[in-house]
């Protein structure tokens, strides 16, 4: 039975999570560990990585390293999304990491992290004869996919993510609109081209995947019920901006 792991190094977190290949293809988590190293927080402000950050992403991948090892891992892909792809140093970095630790990171576009999402959500929703729209918030950016019978339509990358709109936002000292109202405005004029793209289009299943996603579901079941529809997340967003 095949064991493999992948290392997301995302812009407000690492992660590595380690999969039994079982059957058809399907794969089983079997460990879980992530680090909230933030390297969103250089990217979308200076454009460089600071010391200490880089500091903390080398030291990140010794902790790593045994995982790998207690499940007999045979291949292990690191891919790194937003924020590296804009760290006008992100190269040093990546070659600091690889120097110590022997672990090769590949940037990958936003197109290429959409594809990697909706392989992900196919795994675990039957995307069969159903026209499908993914949205994937992430801490630099959002991915929208429109799927058909389990096939890309269409891709798209937003540089909107959680961490980038409040290190953008929240330095607007002089906006004449509150961060929340401001937060709205740029959300909306993302809505309008996602509009655009979707058309007339009737669309089966909405899937929302990422950290904020997660968060946004369980804060709309405080507030509604166990399913998670438009108008709850509606109403969860709002709150979720006022907070």
């Amino acid at each position: 039975m095949q064991i493999i792991a992948a290392i997301d190094v995302g812009s407000n977190a690492m992660r590595m999570v380690v999969g039994r290949i079982v059957y058809e293809g399907k794969v089983e988590a079997v460990e879980n560990l992530r680090l909230p190293v933030r390297l969103g927080q250089d990217a979308f402000t200076t454009g460089m990585v600071s010391d200490e950050t880089a500091q903390q992403a080398v030291d990140a991948f010794p902790r790593f390293r045994p995982i790998p090892h207690n499940h007999t891992v045979e291949k292990i892909r690191a891919i790194a999304t937003s924020a590296m792809r804009e760290l006008v140093n992100g190269d040093l970095l990546i070659d600091r990491i690889a120097r110590s630790t022997g672990i090769e990171i590949e940037t990958i576009s936003g197109e290429e992290e959409a594809r990697l999402i909706h392989l992900a959500v196919s795994q675990a929703v039957n995307l069969k004869n159903k026209h499908v729209l993914l949205i994937d918030i992430g801490g630099g950016s959002v991915e929208v996919t429109l799927s058909q019978n389990g096939n890309i339509l269409s891709t798209e990358s937003y540089n909107m993510g959680t961490v980038r709109l409040l290190k953008k936002l929240s330095g607007e000292k002089n906006a004449a609109m509150p961060f929340h109202k401001l937060v709205r405005e740029y959300a909306e004029a993302a809505r309008r081209r996602i509009d655009r793209e979707i058309g007339s289009k009737k669309i089966d299943i909405c899937v929302g995947t990422g950290a904020t996603s997660r968060r946004w579901a369980g804060y709309a079941r405080k507030f509604s019920n166990a399913i998670m529809t438009v108008s709850s997340l509606s109403k969860s967003w709002i709150r979720w901006l006022k907070h």
